[in-house]
């Protein structure tokens, strides 16, 4: 816009001025972070879908900015090796044996048989939904497989889609109870199976235990576990 003193931007041109002002500004803070304000020390913690989803939801418990350390979450049905630095902490069913880890039980993990809310399609029939893939190879789906294996139905071949397909009324299946007793589409069915409980255990490697960063992360993860073990035993209400 042209004036006697010179030319001025247009209300839209000032406008674009200041967008692009406020991207210039968050470009050069994101360079400096990218540059050096991060931490070196990262600490790797393993463990299974549900309970790396249940560390997931709980993440402020567990770190915060001021740490002064980055996390990483290393999601598998498979067992980390610790011992090969492939993981700093591992969260396990079992006591570690090997020579070279050190291990905290942390409580117990039940398990029990769950339905969706209305009663439809394959949960009225009475079938189940079972899993296929890698995770067919844990407790609990080869538990499925041996004592309703004949009335699966339906299959999903992760933890997460076999919960959405109960949910939706495909049909029973059985998840920690820490899993089905906190998602209010879920409704417990019977009691815990109790061939299927479990010991949880927060694995470290015996090197690495006193190491400031991952002592803290283990201890909160330890306090996180504690601290929620009825949900985690199952001994919530069936709703």
């Amino acid at each position: 816009m042209r004036q006697q003193t010179g030319y001025r931007l247009t209300p839209i041109g000032e406008e674009l001025l200041r967008r692009a002002e406020d991207v210039e500004a968050a470009m050069q803070s994101l360079t400096r972070w990218r540059e050096g304000n991060l931490p070196d020390r990262i600490v790797r913690v393993s463990a299974g879908p549900w309970t790396s989803a249940f560390v997931s939801a709980h993440i402020g418990e567990i770190w915060t900015v001021d740490d002064g350390i980055r996390v990483e979450l290393v999601t598998t049905t498979d067992r980390v090796d610790i011992g090969r630095r492939a993981a700093d902490i591992g969260i396990r069913s079992e006591r570690p044996t090997e020579q070279w880890l050190a291990g905290r039980q942390s409580g117990k993990v039940a398990y029990a048989i769950y339905s969706g809310r209305h009663l439809i399609n394959g949960i009225a029939a009475g079938l189940f939904v079972g899993v296929t893939g890698e995770a067919a190879n844990i407790a609990s789906a080869r538990w499925l497989q041996v004592h309703h294996g004949d009335r699966i139905a339906v299959r999903g071949n992760n933890t997460h889609s076999v919960r959405e397909l109960v949910a939706a009324g495909a049909g029973l299946s059985i998840f920690p109870c820490f899993v089905g007793d906190s998602d209010p589409r879920l409704v417990r069915v019977a009691q815990p199976v109790p061939e299927l409980e479990t010991d949880q255990w927060i694995v470290t490697h015996h090197e690495e235990r006193h190491s400031p960063p991952v002592r803290k992360v283990a201890d909160r993860i330890t306090a996180l576990m504690r601290a929620h073990q009825p949900l985690f035993r199952g001994e919530t209400p069936i709703r």
